[in-house]
């Protein structure tokens, strides 16, 4: 299985990133946007990223009276969807105040088919501006509501790996995950500093391979991640 994870900084590029997932010579099952408009859903018919496909989405963040949140693109003439989650992080207090906005987290929960196989696959934007500790609260509520031997954990988890980032790899491994790649960079523009932000977990599956693109689309890169069942 071949899965996509994207912040894509709110869609101010959208065509070219659709552009770029088009080129790619082994395209993804499935993709995990996060920050993606919700006024850009309806383009999706129009625009088709796969022939035939399914999309999930749920609200998180506001942006000058626009909603966005995580979109999950699956395609269905791979893939089969079984069972799909929502889950609402709630209200992000401290980065609600000094933004001066009602900001939200969550997370997707697809639970699909593939070879004979069942396995779900979580898209989720966790709380940024917060301590380690509720990003892992977010995380264990995510883990505790997926119900499949196999699953894999993406999307930008805010989670600097400036800042312990052997906290995080430690706390996953204690619920059997693994982490996808080893320092990787998926971010650097917004303060210029090389950071890993974006992951990619997995459990009882087998990891094949994990890619970055160093793009200019969003303030941060695509991850690209190849798993065996």
């Amino acid at each position: 299985m071949i899965v996509l994870s994207y912040n894509v900084e709110y869609g101010l590029n959208l065509d070219e990133i659709f552009q770029w997932i088009k080129t790619l010579n082994k395209k993804p099952h499935i993709i995990c946007f996060q920050e993606f408009p919700e006024k850009e859903i309806s383009s999706l018919e129009k625009n088709k990223i796969f022939k035939n496909q399914e999309t999930f989405f749920t609200k998180g963040l506001t942006n000058k009276n626009e909603f966005f949140g995580e979109l999950t693109i699956i395609d269905i003439s791979v893939v089969k969807v079984i069972d799909v989650k929502y889950i609402d992080f709630g209200l992000a207090h401290f980065e609600s105040i000094y933004k001066r906005k009602i900001l939200k987290r969550s997370a997707i929960i697809s639970k699909v088919g593939i070879n004979d196989k069942e396995i779900s696959v979580a898209n989720v934007h966790l709380t940024p501006a917060s301590i380690h500790g509720i990003r892992r609260k977010q995380l264990l509520k995510v883990i505790e509501n997926i119900n499949s031997e196999n699953a894999i954990i993406l999307g930008d988890f805010n989670y600097s790996s400036l800042l312990n980032k052997g906290g995080l790899i430690k706390f996953m491994e204690k619920y059997n995950y693994s982490l996808s790649g080893e320092k990787l960079i998926t971010n650097k523009y917004k303060y210029k500093i090389p950071q890993q932000l974006d992951y990619v977990f997995y459990k009882n599956l087998k990891h094949l391979k994990t890619e970055v693109f160093d793009l200019p689309h969003s303030d941060h890169f695509p991850v690209i991640a190849e798993l065996e069942i």
